[in-house]
């Protein structure tokens, strides 16, 4: 009976239409875990501990299984712990009771814990932990919205930016985003395929990256334009929850903060100076306004990036972290260099391009130096 059973299904499965197999199980959402989100709450000891007595109660036991459910952060100066929830329901119970704890409490007691608590719920809820899903295919614009024209029925890409690169006819776009169940993709960012892209990610005083671009520059030169790939220059940072404020770090400290943003100016502002750049400050430690100048930047142009990094360093590295981390959240250290959208082995995979000395050396993201 089981034997008949067995080829029964088979017979069945080989006479389903192929298209009805795949509007079951095709496309970058298929998986439910795909869409699976979870709510990451960030607390220094203080409020850690009014939100287990806010949760929990004042009884010690229960307060420690519910710590014991956070995860302790150790690499850091000051340890954090972290509560994770994948409900949104279990958040908002979360505040609910902090916000009824504070009012029976001594204030001067809790006070800024509790602020401290709350702050971080709200960060948890408006930027919630979900893996972003990549990938390749036909990006479609039509009367219906975006759609990736790969099952039947076709995947929904929704949000700002999800028609940027959408055509009629279709376009090649590799993309990422996040699941919203498996027919709909909500848009993080992508690139039309084309023409071959090194991305490029670095460290502004890190010596392994500048060494290797010290090698590119030379190799740029030597290229003729229909063999120089398109190149992204990206810059590595982390979020850094040490201080008082939230906010991106660099691993070099504060000098490298303003490094960066300073060749973020050059590169969107004025592309063609920036491997020139990059080619002498490999070798200099002079102020960075000395080697624009160098590189051809005008004392005009020189005092505009002045100004821009003195007023909007902290909004322009959150928003290259943020791009970044969008698109490549995996990204092992400085230098690291994707050709085609895959990380290289060598920076020689890329023809017409040559592989400096000790080439895997990499300073390593939040490292101290």
């Amino acid at each position: 009976m089981r034997l008949r059973a067995i080829i029964a299904a088979a017979l069945v499965a080989a006479i389903v239409p192929a298209t009805v197999r795949a509007a079951a199980d095709c496309g970058p959402c298929a998986d439910t875990l795909r869409s699976a989100v979870e709510y990451r709450v960030t607390l220094g000891a203080a409020a850690l501990d009014l939100l287990a007595r806010a949760v929990a109660g004042d009884e010690p036991r229960s307060r420690a299984a519910f710590v014991a459910r956070c995860i302790l952060d150790t690499t850091r100066a000051m340890p954090r712990v972290t509560c994770v929830t994948p409900s949104p329901d279990t958040l908002a119970r979360w505040r609910a009771a902090i916000e009824r704890y504070g009012r029976t409490a001594a204030a001067d007691s809790t006070g800024a814990a509790g602020i401290a608590a709350l702050a971080a719920i709200d960060r948890a809820r408006a930027r919630p932990d979900q893996p972003l899903t990549a990938h390749r295919g036909a990006l479609v614009r039509d009367a219906h919205g975006v759609h990736i024209a790969l099952c039947d029925p076709p995947i929904a890409v929704t949000g700002p930016g999800a028609d940027s690169l959408a055509s009629p006819q279709g376009a090649d776009v590799w993309m990422q985003g996040w699941c919203r169940g498996p027919d709909r993709i909500e848009w993080a960012g992508g690139r039309v395929m084309g023409r071959p892209r090194i991305d490029l990610f670095v460290m502004g005083f890190c010596p392994y990256a500048r060494r290797l671009e010290k090698q590119m520059a030379a190799d740029l030169a030597m290229l003729p334009p229909d063999r120089t790939p398109e190149i992204a220059v990206h810059y590595l940072l982390y979020w850094d929850d040490d201080g008082p404020v939230r906010r991106v770090g660099s691993s070099h400290g504060e000098r490298e903060r303003v490094e960066d943003a300073v060749q973020i100016r050059i590169r969107d502002d004025h592309p063609k100076a920036l491997w020139r750049y990059l080619a002498l400050r490999a070798d200099s430690e002079s102020p960075w306004e000395v080697v624009a100048q160098q590189a051809g930047l005008g004392w005009s142009d020189i005092a505009a990036i002045q100004r821009r990094v003195a007023r909007d360093t902290d909004a322009m590295l959150e928003a290259e972290h943020r791009y970044n981390t969008r698109d490549f959240p995996h990204v092992p250290g400085s230098p690291t260099v994707f050709w085609r959208g895959a990380i290289a082995r060598s920076i020689a995979e890329v023809p017409g391009f040559t592989a400096p000395p000790n080439e895997h050396e990499q300073c390593a993201e939040g490292e101290a130096k």
